[in-house]
């Protein structure tokens, strides 16, 4: 026996242990998303360091070929001593439009040391030859670039210094923009491969662009782009960095770029699917491994789980049948473990239930289910005790039964009084009445409101509940009669009657055997009231006439003297046919 309780032990123990495969699961995906998110910020950090680095390359490349022309200008006018004389302008301009890039040269001179020609340079004075030779350049200034928003060209403007300092005249040189990107389609970047490249100046104006649609463009982020926005932002607070656009991955990235000797910036957009590729790729494949481990462990969990998870479904929707009140057949027992021993104390369990539901229906069905459950939710409906209410009673009573039954078999008066009482139980329970107890022949019903405290409305109701209910209770008892009739049995005549007062509502009786009842004078007044009922009449208290007269069909009215009570009770006889 021993041995066979270790054996059912591991066997659930065996199952236990794949469901342990969930919490490991779980461990797993919560480590690899938080692995994939450091790798992926590791590698967006390592990403964004290299293209500033790309970025910066680019920048001094650009610079590189914007100050060529300023570094062979000077060269030459340090290194050849004729800065003035025509054929020097020749060589200089020579050598310039030799440049990539470079579209038109031009010299202007100020007026009074514009060079002359050779042929009228002979005879000249010689203090003006003096002046002359002291005018040649010996520097050059600081480039200045006048640029067109949009345009294709610019113009790199040089003024000519002599050796003091003053400008002997001016330099300009008219250059494309294209050729400063030239080369940079044969980077390795993937923003210059695919992208657009765009130049702005300080004012962020639109000196040059790649991208045809953005022809008319004047400044950058004029067309209310958020990516553009986010450039502007960025712009103000650094002088280079990376950007990224809406998406997962973005649509656009954009790389910016200030340069150092150019009051320039220089942008470059590229494709987030091809800036971020390994990341994409990256995350794709985390993700597929993902996938896979889920469906390992899913698998993994309903093949060897299956069984005891189709037990706990067959447990389920045995209980949910046994709430509703239908308990079927046992549930076959296929196990030897303590899932076969829960299901063998669920079956004890059911019939356990069986056995007083049997108990509750034979003896205990005076009470509407509905209402039963609503008093089972009270956190004392098993307490005994109770409260005291005003309620509305309702006593009735089959005039001369006992005469009428001393010429009946017994058989004959069971079926007789069985057919009475599910006539008039159901009627009481389609208007929510609460039996008390059966008087042999009689009926003790009361009603109440519902409300924990009720209204003058509420109460209204319940008085009109319980005169419509006297009413088709009469009624019926026309139907009834035509049908005992046929079957040769005298016909049964009830009087009802009616009273409402207060009395002490709950749970009467001891702990081991209580009903929900009513004891209280009212009780005993109703009970009086009702013995002065005819057959087929309802008789009600003043009390109850009071509260709705307006609204009652009156046939006569009466007073009526009881023993003990010594006024006599004003009574009024209702039409059951006005009633309802």
């Amino acid at each position: 026996m021993k041995k066979s309780n270790i054996s059912k032990l591991n066997s659930l123990q065996g199952r236990l242990l794949i469901l342990v495969l969930l919490p490991v699961f779980c461990i797993i995906l919560i480590w690899g998303i938080a692995s994939f998110i450091y790798t992926r910020d590791a590698m967006m950090q390592q990403w964004n360091e290299s293209a500033i680095l790309k970025l910066q390359r680019t920048a001094h490349f650009i610079e590189m070929r914007l100050l060529r022309p300023v570094e062979l200008i000077e060269l030459m006018y340090k290194t050849i001593p004729s800065g003035q004389s025509p054929l020097f302008n020749e060589m200089v301009t020579s050598a310039l439009e030799d440049l990539d890039g470079v579209v038109k040269v031009s010299f202007s001179y100020a007026e009074k040391i514009s060079p002359l020609p050779m042929k009228e340079s002979m005879g000249m004075p010689w203090k003006q030859m003096r002046a002359y030779r002291h005018s040649r350049v010996e520097a050059v200034s600081r480039p200045e670039y006048d640029t067109d928003a949009g345009g294709t060209t610019f113009k790199l403007v040089l003024n000519l210094l002599d050796d003091k300092k003053h400008m002997v005249g001016t330099l300009e040189l008219t250059m494309r923009f294209s050729t400063l990107i030239d080369d940079l389609h044969r980077d390795r970047m993937e923003w210059f491969r695919h992208g657009m490249v765009c130049i702005v100046d300080s004012h962020q104006k639109f000196l040059f662009h790649t991208n045809t649609t953005m022809v008319g463009r004047h400044s950058l982020g004029d067309s209310k782009d958020q990516l553009e926005l986010d450039i502007l932002k960025s712009l103000e607070k650094k002088a280079h960095g990376t950007v990224a656009g809406e998406g997962h991955p973005p649509k656009l990235i954009a790389g910016f770029y200030k340069l150092d000797n150019v009051p320039w910036t220089i942008i470059i957009y590229g494709r987030g699917e091809d800036i971020l590729k390994p990341i994409i790729q990256y995350r794709n494949l985390f993700g597929m491994s993902g996938l896979f481990i889920i469906g390992l462990v899913i698998f993994l969990i309903r093949s060897h789980g299956l069984k005891l998870t189709e037990n706990i479904r067959r447990l389920s929707q045995q209980a949910d049948h046994v709430a509703r009140g239908e308990y079927g057949d046992p549930i076959q027992i296929n196990s030897r473990d303590e899932m076969g021993m829960l299901v063998r104390n669920f079956n004890a369990m059911v019939e356990g239930l069986k056995e007083r539901d049997f108990i509750r229906n034979s003896f205990g069905r005076y009470v509407d289910p509905d209402f039963a459950r609503q008093l089972m939710k009270q956190p004392d409906a098993s307490q005994l005790g109770g409260v005291r209410k005003e309620v509305v009673i309702m006593m009735t009573d089959i005039r001369g039964f006992t005469r009428m039954a001393e010429g009946l078999t017994p058989e004959t008066t069971i079926d007789l009084l069985n057919g009475y009482f599910s006539l008039i139980i159901e009627i009481i329970d389609a208007h929510k009445g609460i039996i008390v107890d059966f008087l042999g022949d009689g009926i003790l019903v009361f009603f109440e409101s519902r409300d924990p405290s009720p209204s003058e409305v509420a109460i209204l109701d319940t008085l009109r509940n319980t005169i419509q209910c006297a009413a088709k209770m009469q009624q019926k008892m026309v139907e009834f009669n035509r049908d005992v009739k046929e079957k040769q049995i005298p016909e049964v005549h009830m009087g009802i009657g009616v009273h409402t007062g207060e009395v002490i509502v709950g749970n009467l009786g001891s702990e081991t055997r209580k009903k929900y009842g009513i004891v209280g004078s009212a009780v005993n007044l109703t009970s009086r009231i009702q013995g002065t009922a005819l057959g087929e009449e309802i008789v009600i208290s003043d009390a109850v006439y009071c509260h709705l007269k307006t609204e009652l069909e009156v046939l006569r009215s009466f007073d009526a003297q009881f023993k003990g009570i010594e006024d006599p009770v004003l009574l009024h006889v209702l039409d059951p046919v006005r009633q309802t």
